[in-house]
Order: C-alpha cells, then sequence, then structure tokens
C-alpha cells in the first residue's frame, strides 16, 4: 500500500493540471466569444447604416 507522502504530491500535482487545463479552456471560450460579439455589433452597425441611407434616399426618389 503507497504511504500519503507518495500519493498527495502526485494528486496535487494531478489537480493543478486539470486546472490549468480548464482555465484555458474558459479563456478560449472567452476570446471566441468576443470575436463573435464584436462581428455582430459591426454587422448589427452597417445595418442601421444602411437602413437610414435607405430611409433619406427613398423620399427623393418618390417626389422626383
Amino acid at each position: 500500500m503507497k504511504h500519503a507522502n507518495e500519493i498527495f504530491p502526485a494528486a496535487l500535482a494531478e489537480l493543478l493540471a486539470i486546472g490549468e487545463k480548464a482555465r484555458q479552456q474558459r479563456e478560449t471560450r472567452a476570446k471566441e466569444r468576443d470575436t463573435r460579439n464584436a462581428d455582430d455589433r459591426e454587422t448589427i452597425r452597417v445595418k442601421r447604416k444602411e437602413k437610414r441611407v435607405r430611409q433619406m434616399t427613398l423620399p427623393l426618389i418618390t417626389k422626383g
């Protein structure tokens, strides 16, 4: 039977490795989410601008 002095350091190292891997995965997901959000915001901004341009030009076309 192994002594606690042999088991504990190995178990602690394994737990630290699992925690580090989980942290890296969370950071990666957060970066991907930020990128998607930035793309979505830019798309919304462009659509709003296009809508404003259409609203401004339509009255000019129909009156002419």
